[in-house]
């Protein structure tokens, strides 16, 4: 069976029909692969269907709780001012994905 080309059926079924962004000034434009993927209408190839994760059970989730956990502690912190926040979200998952790398071998 030939696999269906999602992009064009949604242009197809929507021709015609004003964007929002266009009804409140914005700029049209047509639906990109991107869009489809950002709103999950196509699914990215790299899209984790974490059959592996569920496998190993609620310690593995339990481990990001706490991860979650230390980062809304200090997010909500009397020392954490707003500029902060985005640094060092980038520097806590640059250090997490490292250490992952590091460690699943």
């Amino acid at each position: 069976m030939k696999k269906p080309n999602l992009k064009s059926m949604i242009n197809e079924a929507f021709q015609g029909v004003e964007p929002y962004a266009t009804r409140s000034g914005g700029m049209q434009k047509p639906l990109s692969e991107d869009d489809l993927k950002k709103w999950g209408i196509i699914p990215d190839k790299d899209t984790i269907n974490e059959e592996y994760v569920e496998s190993m059970g609620p310690d593995f989730d339990n481990g990001l709780d706490l991860i979650f956990d230390a980062w809304n502690t200090w997010k909500r912190g009397p020392a954490t001012e707003s500029h902060m926040i985005k640094p060092a979200a980038k520097e806590v998952t640059d250090y997490i994905v490292s250490q992952l790398k590091k460690k699943l071998r």
